[in-house]
Formats: C-alpha cells, structure tokens, sequence
C-alpha cells in the first residue's frame, strides 16, 4: 500500500482555490473575501490530518518489523526487555528495588537505572488453555534451526565428549567481539571431570535412548514442559523477564552434574550463565517439574548476596533455561583450590564468610522460609570483585513453620548428622553446612580429606558418615588459625541444633571477630 501524502491531499483544494481567485480577476463583481480564508483553511486541516495518517502507518510497519523475528511457534508481541544500551540487566534493576543493601546508596541506585532501554520480545500473553502445542514436524524444524554452522574454539574442545544436540545455537556474529576468559574463572570442564561426570548417569545408553524414543514418554515430557512454560508464562514475576532463546550465543562449559549444566553464553553485550537441564534428562518429568520450582524459586530471591535471576528463556518443549548473571571469578572451591597458601582470614576469607552469613540470614529470614540445604564451596560463586554469593538451589525448598522435613539430600560432607540420621530438621541444617564451608576455607582443601584410619589410609564415605552420626568426628584447621574462628566453627559445627548460633547471631560474630583481627 502506498503512502497517502498529506501534500497530495490538499492539492485539490489548492487547485480550486486557484480557479476560484481567477475567476474573482475575470469578474470582480462576485469577489468574496471571506470565500479565499475558507479554501485556506480546510487546505490546513486536510495537511494536517494527511501527516497524522502517515504516522500513524509508519508505526504500524516498524511494529510488523519488530515481530516478524520473533521465536519459532510463539505469538507475537513486544515489551521492554531487560538488557539496556549500558549492559544494564533485569537482575540489576530488581536488585534496586528491593532497597537491601548494606553497601548500596542513592548515588549507586541512580546510576544502575541509568540508561535508554530498547524495545525487543517479550515472553507472549498465552491463552487460556495453557501453551502452545508443537507437532513433530515444528520441533524438527525449530531444533534444526539452532545446529551451529561451524565449530569455535571451545565448542571443539569438547566434540568427542560433550556436544549437545540440536539446542546449541549459532555462534556470534562476527561484529560482537567473544569476551576472553580470565585466568581465575577456572578451565572449564576439562576431560577428565566430564568422564567422571558420567558416573551418575544411567548405566545403559540404550535404556535412555528407549525411553526419549517411547511415544508415550514424550507425550508424557511435552505435556508437562507445556504446563511449566504456562505457569511460568502466567506468573507475573516473569512479566518481563523472558528472553529470546536466539539472542543467547553460548561460550563454553562451566559446570556440569548429574541433571543439569551450566553455560557462559552472551546476551548482547553482557556475560550470563545458562542453566538448563541435561539432554538425557529432558524426557524425566519430575526433573522438568524440579527445574521450573527451581526457576520460580530464583526469580524470588532478591538479595546482594543470591546470584541475580536475570530470566527465562525457550523456543520449544526441549530447551527451557534459566538465565542468570555470571560470576567472573568461578566458584569458592576453585578459588581456595588455586590460591592456597596465599589467602588469609584477616585480608580476605572473614569476607568470603560475612558475605555467605547475610545470603543465609535473608534466606531463613524469609516467609515461609527457604533451607538450602546444599551450601558447600561449589555453590558458593565469586564476583569480579571477589565477593561471594550463593547459588544453586535446586533442592531448596520453602518449609512453614509448622511443616518439618526428613529427605536426607545434598552432599554428605556437608550435611548435618540429623539430616543424614533422617531426623526432623531445621534452617540450623545450613548453619551446620557453613562451620563446614569454614573448614574447607581454613584448609584449602576438601573435608576431611586429611582423616585416616589406624592403617593409615583415607577414611572412605561411609566411615566418615557413620563417625559423624557418632559425633566422633569433626572436620580439621590449620594450627594458625584464629581461636575465635575455631570456637566460632565448633558452635555451628555441634551435634545439638540448638546449640548453633542463627544466621542474624552468626553474622554479628563474624563482624565482631573482623573488627578484632585488624
């Protein structure tokens, strides 16, 4: 359809204008003074109303622009997204309005809502009857949309062993320049660790690949991917937190277990991690219903200390994701790991602590409140600044106060001897996991990694359990340590609950012993 000029639109009336002031000339008798004020002014509004058109037109060809990309088999629409021409993100934003900080100011506030926002997608309005549906040729066709065109540098280091299937998305256009890697974000995943990663994996390749194949499993697996995506798309936590599964240009590795991995990829001009569940998990209901709690979860935790919830992101059943802000500096067990000997508690571990302490005092602060039962060093990240903050919570859960718990989960190194005894148990269960975190802060080293039995030989898991249950055994320190950080470790690391300080109590001890160590 053509443009509609405004000019074009008034040239009628300029031309009968024209004929009627000649005609006054020829007759002067019939000249009307107010008849040539009336041609000019209908000339006006008809200019007028001619550039109103061409606007408005121009704003309905620059929306149909806008969604002509959007994600393969969702509905069309825009809204803000979270990422800003200043790098600024979604994690920074809600972070701000919380209003909880101990070192943020107006000034600090004020410059993280800096910066002009760009409209892109926004997650869709889905209706009333839950998501979309896909029929097998749109899920051919949306995964093969995503094979990489040609292998970079990181991805080839892991093609023998580590290569996911049709949800690795092209590489960045060759204009956005890849971020290189620091030297203290760690290697990666190297071979060996993914081999050992297998370990917990099925046994039988072919047992997995039967039951991805069985038509009643994936009816069963998109049905209830269907249903998380709705939740999710219904909730209004997530209003403005969907991200466009193409805008994400994976890196490398990070980490990888045994139902999830965790990618560094780029959103724009910003460093990410991505959480998604393994491919051969993605067709275990309970892990895709586990992995939206956890999402759901994350996008409620609005705290300094908790790694930042940036978004969610898909494009079909198969590839839902969490999208969090990236720790540079990788997680506290590969710090202590390559700094050991060269950390000291006065300079920079009473900081590591005082940062996990006010992560657990928001988390058990909460109503109802949130355990997260599984804090050890790997789940304790690192900013670019060196300042730690909790994540991980897939088995967190939210417990009333009335409601108790006895699922023994997380790793049993850390984890407290009523949990591991299967008794009732409380938010004291993570002030147990942090006297832990203190030993393997002082050591450098894993727990009780230095125990040996009368042979001489390394206590095996089993052992250590049962002298744990027993309470013959407790986790070593350095003899250099500061007494007030082993009496400290010995109150959190006692068999009597009650007896462990609470996070609140917890923090104020270690600022305490902060101010007495300078």
């Amino acid at each position: 359809m053509k443009v509609f000029h405004p000019i074009a639109a008034a040239l009628p009336l300029l031309v009968l204008h024209s004929t009627s002031v000649a005609a006054q000339d020829a007759n002067p008798s019939n000249t009307s003074s107010g008849s040539s004020i009336i041609y000019i002014v209908v000339a006006v509004i008809v200019v007028l109303f001619g550039i109103v058109a061409f606007f408005v037109y121009k704003r309905k060809q620059n929306r149909r622009k806008r969604t002509d990309d959007r994600p393969y088999g969702l509905p069309s629409t825009t809204a803000r997204s979270g990422i800003t021409s200043h790098g600024n993100t979604v994690f920074d934003r809600r972070m701000e309005s919380t209003g909880y900080s101990r070192q943020s100011t107006k000034k600090d506030k004020k410059a993280a809502n800096h910066g002009s926002q760009q409209r892109v997608e926004r997650p869709p309005q889905w209706p009333a009857n839950g998501a979309p549906t896909y029929t097998r040729q749109q899920q051919q066709q949306s995964q093969y949309q995503h094979q990489p065109q040609y292998q970079s540098q990181y991805q080839s280091q892991y093609q023998s062993q580590y290569q996911p299937q049709q949800s690795f998305p092209p590489p960045p256009p060759p204009e956005l320049p890849m971020l290189e890697q620091h030297e203290d974000q760690g290697p990666g995943l190297s071979m060996m660790e993914l081999q050992q990663s297998q370990v917990s994996l099925p046994a039988s390749v072919e047992g997995v690949h039967q039951r991805q194949t069985d038509p009643g499993v994936i009816a069963r697996t998109q049905e209830t991917a269907e249903r998380v995506m709705a939740e999710l798309s219904e909730d209004p936590e997530f209003e403005e937190s969907w991200i466009p599964y193409d805008s994400l240009y994976f890196t490398r590795a990070i980490s990888k277990g045994a139902f999830g991995e965790v990618w560094l990829a780029q959103l724009e001009n910003t460093q990410v991690a991505v959480k998604k569940i393994l491919d051969e998990k993605k067709h275990d209901v309970k892990e895709i219903e586990c992995f939206g709690a956890e999402i759901k979860l994350m996008a409620l935790l609005k705290h300094p200390k908790i790694v930042g919830f940036i978004g969610v992101s898909w494009s079909t059943t198969q590839d839902l994701c969490a999208v969090t802000e990236f720790m540079a500096k990788g997680d506290l067990y590969g710090y202590l790991e390559r700094r050991k000997g060269k950390l000291n508690w006065r300079d920079h571990k009473m900081w590591l602590a005082e940062d996990i302490a006010e992560a657990l005092g928001y988390l058990h602060s909460l109503s109802p409140k949130v355990i997260h039962r599984d804090l050890k060093s790997k789940n304790i990240l690192l900013d670019s600044k060196y300042r730690a903050k909790l994540s991980d919570f897939g088995i967190s859960r939210k417990r009333s106060v009335e409601e108790t718990m006895t699922a023994g989960v997380g790793t049993i190194y850390w984890t407290a001897p009523e949990v591991l005894m299967g008794k009732k148990y409380t938010e004291k269960a993570d002030i147990y996991s942090f006297g832990i975190v203190m030993s393997e802060m002082d050591m450098c080293a894993v727990p009780y990694s230095d125990k040996r039995d009368n042979s001489g030989k390394p206590l095996q898991g089993m052992k250590i359990i049962q002298m744990v249950i027993r309470s013959a055994l407790r986790p070593s320190f350095q003899e250099d340590c500061p007494e007030q950080i082993r009496a400290l470790a010995d109150r959190c690391l006692d068999a009597d609950p009650d007896v462990r300080p609470d996070a609140p109590e917890l923090l104020d001890i270690l600022q305490d012993i902060q101010e007495d160590l300078q």
